[in-house]
């Protein structure tokens, strides 16, 4: 089992693009912030996501998705949330159909 800088197991985000391409990003650093705007640590480039539209973090050892107030609010698993704990295979939108969609799932290694 990996071990993340702030103690917690090492997680990422399966990235699935309005245009369909996948990638993995680790969640790396915490608080991992996601939004429209340029600094986010993963950018949505989509004009209907906020500037700054949700973050995760780590909290007593467990991983957690906050909405920052965004227009169209995140879902995890299709219900509204404005905090939620993330377990493995969580999927993650943001309000609108057709754009990204993130699963979330823990590193291994070999």
């Amino acid at each position: 089992m990996a071990v993340s800088f702030a103690g917690v197991r090492a997680a990422s985000l399966v990235v699935n693009t309005p245009s369909g391409t996948r990638t993995r990003v680790p969640l790396q650093p915490l608080p991992f912030n996601i939004g429209r705007q340029s600094d986010n640590n993963l950018v949505l480039r989509d004009n209907r996501a906020s500037r700054n539209h949700a973050r995760i973090f780590a909290e007593a050892g467990e991983y957690y998705i906050e909405d920052l107030r965004s227009s169209h609010g995140t879902l995890v698993n299709g219900t509204r949330v404005t905090r939620q704990k993330l377990v493995a295979s969580d999927r993650i939108e943001f309000g609108f159909p057709d754009s990204y969609s993130l699963v979330f799932t823990f590193t291994t290694t070999n």
